[in-house]
């Protein structure tokens, strides 16, 4: 993990930005739950108590600059808000798995399809990266809409809006 940050620190110095504590508590966190999608917000309620100089703009300026640089990345799952993940360059390409109905967002392996690299190919395009989204209920909202706890996932699926 301090292997990472101290190239990630690097990284921010050699494309000319200043590596500020804020930047660095905001990186810490991304890269020690990689696997986790963070709002802007919860990043802001994640920090706050052991931060409180830090404010929910110079999250969002923050975000902007580690994503301008390629340390993070951002995820539209389809609901308006912008989420986060940690883009490790050893990190092997990943899809996501969202859900529609609570917002879980899980990653899954996902080499790109012997069908689809022999398409690109043909396009003499080189991949450098992708990213593909799946949409659907998880395990959990799926068993709750069995078991009628909530109803049926066209009544009410409030991220798609």
């Amino acid at each position: 993990m301090q292997e990472v940050l101290r190239d990630a620190k690097s990284l921010l110095r050699r494309e000319n930005y200043r590596c500020t504590a804020q930047r660095e508590v905001i990186l810490e966190l991304l890269a020690r739950h990689s696997r986790r999608h963070y709002t802007a917000e919860e990043i802001h309620q994640s920090l706050r108590d052991e931060n409180p100089q830090l404010g929910l703009s110079t999250v969002y300026r923050t975000l902007v600059v580690l994503e301008d640089v390629g340390l993070i990345r951002r995820l539209d799952v389809g609901d308006g808000v912008s989420r986060y993940e940690f883009d490790a360059d050893d990190a092997a390409p990943h899809c996501h798995l969202i859900c529609i109905r609570c917002g879980d967002v899980r990653d899954i392996a996902c080499p790109v399809p012997q069908e689809m690299q022999s398409l690109i190919e043909a396009e003499s395009f080189q991949i450098t990266d992708y990213s593909m989204s799946f949409f659907g209920m998880c395990s959990h909202c799926t068993r709750r809409v069995r078991d009628g706890k909530i109803g049926d996932p066209g009544e009410d699926i409030h991220l798609m809006q």
